[in-house]
């Protein structure tokens, strides 16, 4: 009856949202309830109930205070609270599975700390003014990392006072949880009360420990999906700073997981399960410290590989020292493991090729969840933030070309960092990458006229020139991939995502006579300060002018070709003639 009386209800609302004829007063009243009925339900409806007396429906409201409060939500908050929650219980109700509502439990609650904990007006207040901004930056890409684990009960993060969150404990909750849970050499954060952290007010400030040199920024294990959560975090808007960084650790923190789960396999007969606690005690044990020599020792790798992964080399001034290639060293761990499972050996090779990148993307998605949080200069307008972040983050795809000396390629690169997730300090939506990937074909072969939106929301005032040398390393990453292949169109469809007709028409803007002009009309466009230089616009230039003359003389090779072949057969008719003759 209950059941009904909630399928009842739902159609009801979607019905009057649909019509947006919507009655506040009585559609709460109804809600309210509906679920006062399931205080006599199982446990899983008392649940229910007590998350809407605690975020909807205070205890201490009266009633026709929350009316009131109810006439003044928008459609859309009355869509996000009551529609969302309630195909949640009808769900749980139907398929008697608590697991949805507790899932639903923790998007809510990652909304909560997204929105509210990590809003960087609050989040700064509450540290030591003396703590350096990159600090803080880095100590908020604990969290997101954090939030990504899943590995937290709502109830014991999120503190409410009469109703209402108190944001400061429940950020001491979040830092006391993540302390307890980093595999970082020294707990993340200080939250206990010292008298050294007190601000002029006499209130205590947090405090935080950076990971140390060498280590992954942020490292952490969820016991629920059996993950490795690792992040790199970075307040430099460009991509200098970071590097190769991403791939470096990425690998480190995957060869970690899966040492860990091979010993764990080992001593519990097959099971790879593995609590945080056992993680970060073997990460710290003197056999994981000793894998480098493991390796070394391994007869099917070949000593060039050993001599890179370690080499004894005497400086200038005669002393000796030694040089590590630790990606390398991890690759070789990862390289292990897939021939172990899939008998595909990459063991000896110098560079990575694309049918090993796939297999390590494979494996890499059943055990590390790799993040970015990173900055762009913020603005008012949402769209320029997430435009401004998916430059940012295509344009770090030059970067992961060589690590090293060993080569990983231009389209190895880009499936890689697709596999990433982005973060930003705004809201940018779950996709910069591909959003960079698609505005720089756009911003490439749209013309002019269309393209000023994009060039007022890259000019002096707007961004910084960071952002501008983003934008424009960006377009050279798309440009250089074009002229690194050999079938273009195949290429685009794969890497790109696109049609066959997008892609022919792209290859033909490409290769118009007036591409390149048009190109340097939108360029100029892009305002710049004084004191910026061109070289990376001017470099742009050069490649797409190199690429669309490229285009048009193997056009023109096959035009070549296909008139020669003609000739030929044609050649061949007049013989056959002339024999017949």
């Amino acid at each position: 009856m209950f059941k009904e009386r909630v399928k009842d209800f739902a159609k009801k609302f979607n019905e009057s949202i649909q019509r947006k004829d919507i009655d506040i007063y009585s559609i709460t009243k109804e809600y309210y309830e509906l679920l006062k009925e399931t205080i006599d339900e199982e446990k899983l409806n008392k649940m229910i109930i007590n998350r809407i007396n605690k975020d909807l429906l205070p205890k201490e409201f009266e009633i026709e205070e929350i009316f009131n409060k109810s006439k003044e939500l928008k459609k859309e908050d009355l869509e996000k609270t009551f529609l969302k929650l309630n195909d949640t219980i009808i769900d749980s109700l139907n398929e008697n599975n608590p697991q949805k509502l507790y899932n639903f439990e923790i998007e809510e609650t990652k909304t909560i700390i997204q929105e509210e904990i990590m809003n960087w007006d609050f989040f700064k207040q509450y540290f030591d003014s003396k703590v350096d901004y990159w600090k803080i930056k880095e100590a908020i890409g604990w969290i997101a990392a954090y939030v990504e684990t899943e590995d937290y009960d709502p109830e014991k993060i999120l503190q409410y006072d009469n109703g209402i969150l108190n944001k400061k404990q429940t950020l001491k909750n979040i830092l006391v949880d993540i302390n307890k849970k980093s595999l970082t050499e020294n707990k993340p954060f200080l939250t206990q009360y010292n008298e050294n952290n007190l601000n002029e007010d006499g209130e205590f400030r947090f405090n935080f420990n950076p990971a140390k040199s060498g280590e992954i920024d942020v490292m952490l294990w969820s016991e629920k999906k059996q993950k490795a959560v690792a992040s790199s975090v970075t307040r430099d808007r460009s991509v200098d700073i970071e590097g190769n960084q991403f791939i470096r650790h990425y690998m480190k923190m995957l060869a970690m997981t899966l040492d860990t789960k091979r010993n764990q396999s080992r001593r519990n007969k097959g099971d790879e399960t593995l609590t945080r606690l056992e993680y970060k005690r073997y990460i710290k044990s003197n056999d994981y410290k000793s894998l480098s020599n493991k390796i070394r020792a391994e007869k099917n790798i070949s000593e060039d590989l050993k001599k890179e992964i370690k080499e004894k080399v005497v400086g200038n001034n005669g002393e000796i020292k030694f040089v590590r290639n630790d990606f390398l060293k991890d690759l070789i761990i990862v390289r292990l493991n897939i021939r172990s499972q899939t008998g595909k050996d990459f063991l000896n090779k110098k560079n990575i090729s694309e049918e090993e990148m796939k297999e390590i993307l494979k494996i890499g998605k059943d055990n590390i969840e790799y993040n970015y949080f990173g900055e762009i200069l913020k603005s008012q307008s949402k769209e320029l933030n997430k435009v401004l972040a998916g430059f940012n983050s295509f344009a770090y795809t030059n970067n992961y070309i060589d690590i090293g000396n060993i080569n990983v390629g231009l389209k190895n690169a880009v499936e890689f960092l697709k596999e990433l997730k982005f973060n930003y300090n705004a809201d940018v939506g779950n996709n910069s990458f591909i959003d960079g990937m698609n505005n720089s074909i756009i911003a490439l072969t749209i013309n002019s006229e269309n393209f000023s939106a994009i060039a007022d929301g890259l000019s002096r005032g707007k961004s910084f020139n960071e952002e501008r040398v983003n934008f424009y390393r960006s377009m050279q990453t798309v440009l250089r991939i074009l002229n690194e292949s050999e079938d273009k169109i195949l290429t685009m469809k794969e890497l790109f995502n696109i049609n066959n007709n997008q892609a022919e028409s792209f290859i033909n803007k490409i290769k118009s006579e007036d591409f390149v002009e048009e190109l340097k009309k939108k360029f100029e466009m892009i305002k710049i300060n004084q004191s910026e230089t061109t070289i990376d616009r001017d470099s742009t230039i050069m490649m797409a002018e190199n690429l669309s003359l490229k285009i048009q003389k193997e056009e023109l090779l096959k035009d070549k070709e296909i008139l020669e072949l003609l000739r030929k057969k044609q050649g061949q008719k007049k013989s056959s003639c002339q024999k017949i003759n």
